[in-house]
């Protein structure tokens, strides 16, 4: 029997990874996106929130209207009432083509909720960014 080398399963990773871009496992869905931005808004982590955003989106929160808002951090604060979340549910994702819209309940500590929370992404570079358009 033949000892499988090292470099046969580099190269077929490499190979698998490139042809399959847009499928691959580990490539987060519109809702994760959601989620993970609200997570990292409630957690302070603005340049994590920013490389979720797609270029028009980094360039709205780069905006002098959204400076007027207190920047990312005034619009991360306004978004998860201070850094309140504690849960975040997807109610719907509906993807179409490279634009996705997904629904959310944001729960917060104080027993309120933000429900049917639109937010709007695309698909750039093979991830789903969001637009900030919402």
């Amino acid at each position: 029997m033949k000892k499988w080398d090292s470099g046969c399963t580099l190269l077929l990773l490499c190979a698998l990874f490139t042809s399959c871009k847009n499928a691959s496992p580990f490539q987060k869905s519109p809702g994760d996106v959601v989620k993970a931005y609200n997570l990292a808004c409630n957690e302070g982590r603005y340049s994590d929130v920013k490389a979720l955003f797609s270029e028009g989106g980094k360039k709205l929160l780069d905006s002098d209207l959204a400076q007027l808002a207190g920047g990312i951090k005034g619009i991360c604060d306004k978004d998860t009432q201070n850094g309140t979340v504690t849960k975040v549910d997807i109610v719907s994702q509906n993807i179409r083509g490279e634009g996705a819209t997904v629904i959310a309940n944001i729960f917060y500590k104080d027993g309120s909720t933000r429900n049917n929370d639109k937010t709007s992404l695309i698909l750039e570079n093979g991830s789903w960014k969001m637009t900030g358009g919402d």
